[in-house]
């Protein structure tokens, strides 16, 4: 096996996001660019430099029908809790098959998925805030019950102090999901009570599962209006007011570069390629290259 390097990475990414955007058109399905990968079509026309993941959401219908399709996929393989035993967050990956994260993980499998694009559901949310929270929390309690459901993979972390802390303080929640039914009984209850409020019925909307743990969601009017957004020398779908969803998710400065301190790159996989696999990729004066047969993304 070969270490993926980071633009190696970037450009598997790209490619799967290249393959997604063309099935959401093939298929009139609505999604946007979201979170980081939004931030760094606006502010750089592409990756921010320092990030390395891809994120694109969809309202709950269409992510519906979008996985309905990729669970069929033959060049990727799609992740989600319903599908894998160890899976358990609360969106879907879709995977380069050829890769493998082995990134040392206590309490886990020796091997994890390869390299993704994160697909998010985006739901309508109750219209004050108190009631978002509530909800929230009770979200965070089901997904809890659906990541203890798998001893001892829902301890696994990086870091080892923090995989014993997690597999002591949570075995009683372990113990607890299993008697209340497991992982399948746990997931139901979660998508039940995530399509509480039809986004087409509410004034808010978004994912209460996702990392930005304060956000209490966007108008939904986002979602009336896309268009394309420069990424990486591509044109993928975004939400026209870009402007309201980044400066509620990051703050009205979000199109300052912040300091060195705070440009963080996730550390959570270090990626190979599995054997037989010999194609690299280089990034040249803006154009994302596959050396091993000449292919260009540009």
């Amino acid at each position: 096996m070969r270490k993926v390097t980071l633009d190696e990475q970037k450009a598997i990414m790209l490619e799967i996001l290249i393959y997604i955007d063309q099935i959401a058109r093939d298929n009139n399905l609505t999604y946007s660019l979201w979170g980081g990968t939004m931030l760094g079509s606006v502010r750089h026309k592409g990756f921010i430099p320092w990030d390395d993941d891809i994120d694109i959401s969809l309202p709950r219908e269409d992510y519906e029908k979008l996985l309905d399709i990729l669970k069929n996929s033959n060049q990727y393989k799609l992740y989600e809790y319903s599908l894998q035993d160890d899976y358990s967050w609360g969106w879907a990956k879709l995977t380069h098959k050829n890769t493998v994260d082995k990134k040392k993980k206590y309490f886990d499998k020796e091997h994890s998925h390869g390299i993704f694009v994160d697909i998010i559901p985006i739901d309508g949310l109750p219209r004050d805030d108190k009631a978002i929270r509530s909800l929230k929390k009770k979200l965070y309690r089901l997904n809890l019950l659906v990541k203890t459901s798998q001893f001892p993979s829902y301890a696994s972390s990086i870091h080892f102090k923090l995989s014993l802390k997690k597999l002591i303080l949570l075995l009683p929640v372990c113990v607890y999901s299993k008697l209340k039914g497991g992982k399948k009984r746990h997931i139901n209850k979660l998508e039940e009570t995530s399509k509480l409020y039809a986004l087409k019925d509410s004034d808010k909307c978004g994912h209460l599962l996702s990392r930005y743990k304060y956000n209490l969601g966007y108008p939904s009017s986002i979602w009336d209006d896309l268009q394309s957004y420069e990424f990486e020398g591509h044109y993928f779908k975004g939400i026209s007011d870009s402007r309201t969803y980044l400066s509620l998710l990051y703050g009205e400065d979000y199109m300052e570069i912040p300091s060195k301190d705070k440009q963080i790159t996730h550390e959570e996989h270090t990626f190979y390629r599995m054997d037989g696999e010999e194609d690299e990729y280089c990034y040249d004066h803006g154009k994302w290259k596959r050396s091993a047969n000449g292919a260009e993304y540009s």
